[in-house]
């Protein structure tokens, strides 16, 4: 009886044939979506103006290198805006339109050593390959294994188009908004994973950019196991005495801070009437007074004729308001061991709460609003559409404010009409009510396995 090999048997050798197809044809499929993602980058870089904002930070970077004020100047060839007086700082003469806390310069420093060409393009492509990234750490969270592909597709597409507006307002002006909702969402991504050292550095970072992702470590309070809710605070501890340790190879971190927060109390007063800020607070301005916002936005509805100074109570009341009934559904719904789909809701839900009632939101903040838009886009597809009305009727919602944020569609006369009307802001309002609709009526499960 003679024996026969198993490597040259046709079972094992049809099965190992399925395997190498099964792995050559996602890595074909990986290598394709990279070439077209590297294409479309190239096609947009010939198209792409003066990243008005990125220079801020291109300077920012630079003046951190080289010890100087960030927020103040003598040189006005240094102003990233129009040449602003700087009445507040004793020793300069303008502002340099640097509105940021001082850590984001240090972060920055790899692109103010290179040349200010070069540098606005690899910021450009960054942020095109940063969005897609993001999306795609979304989908490999939640719907990598329960969507069928073409469900997959449905959902990238309806997610993409939703933000493809703000996502194209971040790239014309280089802003930061994309690098900041990366950040988060890979923040999220790892606490899931247990990794809370990362976790805590990528959430410290987005915090270190805009300061106001702050509100995002209740999260970490609802959400995570105590021993690791003071792991995380032992971390962010660390990770604060390490930058400022590293700053001060450069400059003074204190004075960084005293120079902050004289330009920050200074831009809160004319935050309200900001150039086409979508913010709750300025939508309130618009429609409760009649103090004019900006020459392009001129129409407005004027329900009331009140003073700034009672809106301004009233912006604090609703956005306190919000800020504890929020809290107070964290309390009662969400736990270590809820589904990660609630728990995900409820960490979108405090990213559209920053974005919404930020005193000042521009247009390209609400790129924010993707974690959110995903998760009621996936819901939506995952059950049927028949038993989600009240999301149907956000997303519907979603898709007419999108389409009247597009100048294209639209037209350059329509559109100021429409955002004095602070239709953007209503999306994000139409966000957070669906997050509270998907975490209100979901009862608390063992999470699944990532």
């Amino acid at each position: 009886m003679s024996l026969s090999c198993p490597y040259r048997s046709p079972t094992w050798c049809s099965r190992m044939r399925t395997r190498w197809r099964g792995q050559t044809g996602r890595k074909l499929h990986t290598a394709l979506c990279l070439v077209c993602l590297l294409g479309f980058s190239l096609l947009y870089l010939r198209r792409i103006g003066e990243p008005f904002d990125f220079r801020c930070y291109y300077q920012g970077a630079r003046a951190f290198y080289a010890g100087e004020s960030l927020y103040f100047t003598n040189d006005i060839n240094r102003t990233c805006e129009r040449a602003q007086p700087a009445p507040a700082a004793t020793h300069y003469q303008f502002r340099t339109g640097f509105y940021y806390p001082p850590y984001f310069g240090g972060l920055m420093l790899p692109f103010g050593l290179l040349d200010y060409a070069l540098s606005a393009r690899v910021w450009s492509v960054l942020n095109i390959w940063l969005f897609c990234a993001a999306l795609y750490v979304l989908m490999r969270m939640f719907a990598a294994h329960t969507l069928t592909r073409n469900q997959k597709i449905l959902l990238l597409l309806i997610t993409g188009s939703l933000v493809f507006s703000y996502v194209q307002i971040c790239l014309r002006y280089g802003q930061v908004q994309i690098l900041v909702l990366f950040l988060l969402i890979l923040g999220f991504y790892f606490l899931e994973r247990g990794r809370y050292f990362v976790a805590c550095l990528c959430i410290m970072s987005s915090i270190y950019i805009k300061f106001i992702p702050v509100i995002l470590l209740s999260y970490v309070v609802f959400s995570v196991k105590k021993p690791h809710v003071y792991r995380m605070m032992l971390y962010s501890v660390f990770i604060m005495i390490t930058t400022v340790v590293f700053s001060c190879f450069f400059r003074n971190p204190f004075l960084d801070l005293q120079e902050f927060f004289t330009v920050l109390q200074e831009k809160s007063r004319v935050i309200p009437i900001e150039n086409l800020n979508q913010s709750f607070l300025a939508g309130m301005v618009r429609l409760l007074t009649e103090v004019r916002v900006d020459n392009e936005i001129k129409p407005f509805i004027n329900i009331l004729s009140i003073s700034m100074d009672t809106v301004k109570w009233l912006y604090m009341t609703v956005a306190v308001a919000v800020l504890c009934g929020f809290m107070a559904l964290g309390f009662y719904k969400i736990t270590p061991t809820a589904l990660r789909e609630t728990r995900f809701a409820f960490y979108a839900l405090w990213i559209a709460f920053i974005t919404v009632f930020s005193p000042l939101a521009w247009s390209h903040y609400f790129v924010w609003l993707l974690p959110g838009i995903f998760l009621l886009t996936y819901r939506l597809i995952k059950v049927s559409w028949q038993g989600e009305k009240v999301l149907l009727s956000l997303l519907v919602f979603l898709v007419m404010s999108n389409i009247f944020t597009s100048r294209d569609l639209i037209g350059p006369q329509w559109n100021p009409l429409l955002k004095s009307y602070s239709h953007i802001m209503w999306s994000g309002m139409a966000v957070l009510l669906g997050l509270a609709w998907l975490i209100w009526r979901t009862d608390s499960q063992r999470t699944p396995g990532l």
